[in-house]
């Protein structure tokens, strides 16, 4: 048994094992649709220079003068982690891929109201996504226009959305989806990079991981995508910052050591 373990150590990376679906949604793959199961991941590293370009690019789009080309996105009511994972899903797709601007609207549920009445419930946590350009701007009904997320990229100006955008979306329409010129252009200056699991400090082939495993290559792009935007868009509220602040001292926690929740 210890021989065939060690055989199977030595075996050509990367080979298929199991993962918790947990650790999988992390990594931006679907928790109901795992995607293949690797034991060796890459670790993905990135640069300043690439958070302020992507900084600079969701600035253009979000923040733009006028309202040329906007999305209305109405959540499906879920948590706030699960609206969060939606509405970034769905911004990655509008913005940096189709350039359309994604103003977030009430989803309507008495649930939130109640707690968050004057504003989108996302927003009561975090500064807002969006300038006001598109304050003035009559909603289109829902639907109207597209057919599909890949529609995001039409001439028709306004849209408006009432969908369920996971990783798995970003993941299994890749090519049309994921931002793909943007992405690529961060990797081929080395300011996004994919680390080889078996040599440290050293970088894999970028082009070889999306040619020959584009689902590990995609869900690792789309953790780091997202982790970026949780750096440079996602800014929380003072208030609310203040109160997690308070409970972590309530709590009791160090900040020097690490604490599993």
């Amino acid at each position: 048994a210890k021989k065939q373990e060690k055989e199977q150590r030595n075996e050509k990376w990367p080979r298929n094992v199991m993962i918790k679906n947990s650790s999988l949604w992390a990594l931006g793959a679907d928790a109901r649709e795992p995607m293949k199961k690797y034991d060796l991941i890459p670790l993905v590293t990135w640069t300043k220079d690439a958070e302020r370009f992507i900084a600079e690019r969701w600035q253009n789009v979000q923040h733009r003068a006028t309202c040329d080309r906007a999305v209305w996105f109405q959540p499906w009511p879920h948590g706030i982690t699960s609206q969060l994972r939606d509405y970034t899903d769905l911004a990655i797709i509008s913005v940096f891929t189709f350039h359309r601007t994604i103003v977030p609207i009430d989803s309507g549920d008495e649930r939130y109201r109640k707690w968050c009445p004057d504003a989108y419930w996302l927003e009561c946590f975090f500064k807002p996504f969006q300038g006001d350009q598109c304050h003035n701007v009559t909603l289109p009904r829902e639907g109207e226009g597209v057919h599909g997320l890949s529609d995001l990229g039409s001439k028709t100006p306004y849209v408006k959305l009432k969908t369920e955008t996971r990783g798995s979306a970003l993941l299994h329409e890749h090519e049309t989806l994921f931002p793909n010129e943007m992405w690529d252009a961060l990797v081929a200056r080395q300011d996004v990079v994919f680390q080889d699991p078996e040599a440290p400090h050293a970088m894999m082939d970028a082009r070889w991981l999306k040619r020959d495993k584009p689902e590990l290559y995609y869900s690792l792009s789309l953790s780091a995508l997202r982790a970026i935007l949780a750096h440079e868009v996602l800014h929380v509220r003072p208030n609310i910052l203040a109160k997690a602040q308070a409970l972590v001292q309530d709590m009791n926690i160090s900040p020097h050591e690490p604490v599993v929740a």
